[in-house]
């Protein structure tokens, strides 16, 4: 599928060597920024605006919000987890500056981990029907399709402080979350057998 292509492309083409000629300005605004890394065809943001962290340096909430929002078994299955080990989450970040409140969420499906293939923005703030909107580019005509498994009760509040959305479309699978105070938009390809594409 298209997508793991661009999801490798997107991930590489934050690597060091970008020239200066090759840089566009930085979008600030989260959704804005998953739409431009995510799920854009070319992505070259300046480094200035950045730095580089590890799973393990994010800030408690920023971690606690990616569990929620990427279940353990990358699609299928929500456990109630609170946060992903570091062999789960072995992707790069990076944070905005100077605010420090938004953070990109690069794929790397060379690596192994639930969350390698995974593309995303994590925010601070409520945010969660901003976050579902971003999906609109992904409907096809006959609607997003709910994830089996996902429980309604994530959705119904069964889990203080969360709400949960997690849609297969087109060969990916789409993700938005929201757990105290963080907002958490991801996509990755489908690896579901039923939706392979040739």
């Amino acid at each position: 599928m298209r997508i793991a292509t661009l999801l490798l492309a997107t991930a590489l083409a934050l690597l060091p060597g970008v020239s200066a000629a090759q840089e566009a300005a930085t979008p600030t605004d989260p959704v804005a920024l998953f739409n431009s890394v995510c799920m854009g065809d070319q992505v070259h943001l300046k480094r200035k605006d950045f730095e580089g962290l590890h799973y393990a340096q994010l800030p408690k909430g920023v971690r606690e919000a990616l569990g929620f929002a990427v279940p353990p078994d990358g699609v299928t299955r929500f456990s109630g987890q609170l946060a992903l080990s570091d062999a789960e989450v072995p992707n790069e970040f990076l944070v905005l500056l100077p605010a420090r409140k938004v953070f990109l969420l690069l794929p790397d499906p060379r690596k192994s981990g639930s969350v390698a293939p995974v593309c995303g923005v994590i925010w601070q703030g409520n945010h969660y029907l901003e976050a579902i909107k971003a999906a609109d580019p992904l409907r096809p005509v006959g609607g997003l399709q709910s994830v089996p498994g996902v429980p309604r009760l994530a959705i119904e509040g069964g889990i203080k402080g969360l709400n949960l959305t997690v849609i297969k479309s087109l060969g990916v699978i789409f993700g938005a979350a929201e757990y105290r105070g963080w907002t958490v938009l991801r996509v990755a390809p489908d690896p579901s057998p039923e939706e392979t594409q040739p």
